[in-house]
């Protein structure tokens, strides 16, 4: 997995810098405003520790793990000699302990100089960190690869083109892999006496252990005048991604090389299936295993932006799915993939509240399930403020993604920069109940009911619970409850702080404290009709309090002369209301006073106390 981060794309050059930021801003803008719900959480704001105006904080940024690279390549640094360097550059090095970003380190390059521009990319794996600065040379460029140890930086290795010349920016991206790191220099002149200006190269370097060595130099297929091969690249196992956003008037280009021994041979062009010029495909890329993402930033009708995501197999890749935000500017001014999640900046994104003509930016998130792509929510600028290239660079490991906002003011330093540290959470919290039951059981007494809701581990953390009872109002939960006499339908669900919503559940507590009791009145019946074989019919009512059970029992009993003749017990009888047993005789019953003894017992238990008795006459 690639953990590089796209070039220090309009601020290496300060004079292209303006004028694209002006054209963009002219470019894309709109007042729709931003309604996605996000699900990514703010963690640390980032910033210099002394912000100073134009330094441009946040232009580029990488995480691997519990580690971070935020560069400030127009930082000015002070060389051996005590001389300050203006635009030496600096990239800080942080780390994440229980949650908690600090800065471990800052790198700087061996020996500082006036406009090197360290850290116009950066790259990181784990232990190991690669630093381009552009500005080395007379603009000729190099890279720096560090190592920790503990938590100590040193400078490994020097990574320069044998081939270099002055104007070549080298180090414009830079992308690590393994022991495999990626280098461009996309203003290389190339071909026969150089004569291809601005076409671009890119150099593969190998860990040899002591050092790292050239293993081979990449181009494209059919190098052309000002295509900027190298603009934007890539870097996962033996796979190479190199952008080339500007070929064919601006419809642009990827380029696939897989790595066989030590040779590079290129695989595939990959471009846009609605390719047309001035979409600049090839702006940013990221490549993760299998999957490629690249953005185009004048794709789509309105030119909005878009991002295409790209599967292989074997030596054959196919587009899988184009992403694209018709409400967005600049949609895949950079890119970051890990796994299945993706992120895409859209740096002159316009958001409510800012000025339509000074867009704030943005960075949308994106989940991969199965081959569909599907829109996890964005972030805007958290200080709304206006012109910030909020998500002018981005990057995402595991459930951590940062965003940079090169052009942020920090305090009254304007352009000072600033990179944000987001968690990224898309599980649904998890809520248990105690004291809720299936819909048919009843209850003697009072149940206290408790909720209990965890969000996943690493999440953004609880939110808030909530429940309804028979379909009221909501509620939001602050502690147990008690639910008395009445059946309760109870309907619960937490959410997160990063918006996530769980789906509601259900549970039924049915409460019924009151015993029932028969009604029950004296009756008189012919002898002729209780005759062995002639049906004794008996009415009475199962009387019970609303709200109740709505269902009993009732226990019969026939007594004559102290002595019990028969007995049956009858149950699931509707409550409150008349109903009449019959009871086939097995032998006539003599004239007399008899007792009928009637004693009920409803759903939820609750027994009669004393028995209805009742006088049946027989004459």
């Amino acid at each position: 997995m690639d953990h590089r981060q796209q070039p220090y794309r309009r601020l290496c050059y300060a004079l292209w810098a303006a004028l694209a930021s002006a054209f963009l801003l002219a470019a894309f803008t709109s007042p729709a405003a931003l309604a996605a719900a996000s699900q990514a959480v703010l963690q640390r704001t980032l910033t210099d520790d002394t912000p100073t105006a134009s330094n441009y904080y946040g232009a580029c940024v990488a995480i691997s793990g519990d580690t971070a690279l935020v560069s400030c390549a127009s930082q000015a640094v002070a060389g051996q000699s005590g001389t300050i360097h203006p635009d030496a550059g600096a990239v800080d090095v942080y780390v994440r302990t229980a949650g908690v970003w600090s800065e471990q380190f800052v790198l700087t390059e061996p020996t500082p100089a006036d406009n090197d521009l360290f850290g116009s990319s950066v790259a990181l794996s784990g232990d190991t960190a690669v630093v381009g600065a552009i500005g080395v040379g007379g603009n000729t460029g190099a890279a720096y690869v560090y190592s920790r140890t503990g938590t100590d930086w040193s400078l490994s290795s020097t990574l320069i083109a044998s081939d270099a010349a002055a104007g070549d920016q080298f180090g414009c991206a830079v992308a690590l892999s393994g022991d495999t790191i990626l280098v461009t220099a996309d203003r290389k002149a190339v071909g026969p006496d150089n004569g291809t200006p601005d076409a671009g190269e890119a150099y593969v370097f190998r860990d040899e252990g002591a050092s790292w060595s050239r293993e081979t130099k990449l181009n494209a297929p059919s190098p052309a005048a000002n295509d900027q091969f190298g603009f934007a690249a890539a870097l996962s196992g033996d796979t190479a991604l190199i952008g080339t956003p500007y070929p064919n008037g601006n419809t642009g280009a990827a380029y696939v090389f897989t790595r066989s021994g030590t040779a590079w041979p290129e695989t595939r062009t990959l471009a846009a299936t609605d390719a047309a010029p001035n979409t600049w495909f090839g702006f940013s890329v990221a490549l993760d295993g299998d999957t490629a993402l690249i953005g185009a930033t004048g794709a789509t009708v309105g030119q909005t932006g878009a991002a295409y995501a790209f599967v292989s197999s074997g030596s054959s890749w196919m587009q899988q799915q184009e992403i694209a935000d018709p409400a967005s500017h600049a949609f895949g001014s950079a890119v970051a993939l890990d796994g299945d999640t993706a992120v895409i900046g859209a740096d002159t994104e316009t958001v409510a509240g800012v000025p339509a003509g000074a867009p704030a930016g943005a960075a949308y998130v994106y989940l991969r399930k199965g081959a569909t792509w599907s829109p996890r929510g964005h972030v805007t600028d958290p200080d709304q403020a206006g012109s910030d290239l909020f998500g002018g660079c981005v990057a995402v490991s595991g459930t951590t993604m940062l965003v940079g906002s090169p052009d942020a003011t920090v305090g009254d330093a304007a352009r000072a920069g600033a990179a944000y540290s987001y968690l990224l959470d898309s599980t649904r919290p998890v809520t248990t109940a105690t004291g809720l039951s299936a819909a048919g059981f009843w209850h003697r007494a009072p149940v206290r009911v408790s909720l209990s809701a965890v969000d996943n581990a690493g999440g953004a953390g609880l939110a808030a619970t909530h429940y309804t009872i028979n379909g009221g109002a909501p509620q939001t939960y602050v502690g147990p409850f008690t639910l008395g006499n009445g059946a309760h339908k109870v309907t619960y669900w937490s959410a997160d702080l990063a918006g996530n919503i769980e789906i509601a559940r259900v549970g039924y507590v049915n409460v019924d404290t009151r015993a029932p009791k028969v009604s029950a009145k004296a009756v008189t019946v012919p002898a002729a009709k209780v005759k062995k074989g002639k049906w004794l019919k008996l009415r009475f009512t199962v009387v019970d309090s609303r709200p109740g059970c709505g269902k009993a029992a009732a226990t019969l009993t026939l007594d004559f002369k102290g002595k019990t003749l028969w007995t049956m017990t009858k149950t699931g009888l509707p409550t409150n209301t008349s109903l009449i047993v019959a009871c086939k005789l097995k032998k006539t019953l003599a004239k007399g006073a008899y007792s009928v003894v009637y004693r009920a017992t409803d759903a939820a238990g609750n027994r009669q106390a004393k028995p209805t008795t009742v006088r049946l006459r027989i004459a």
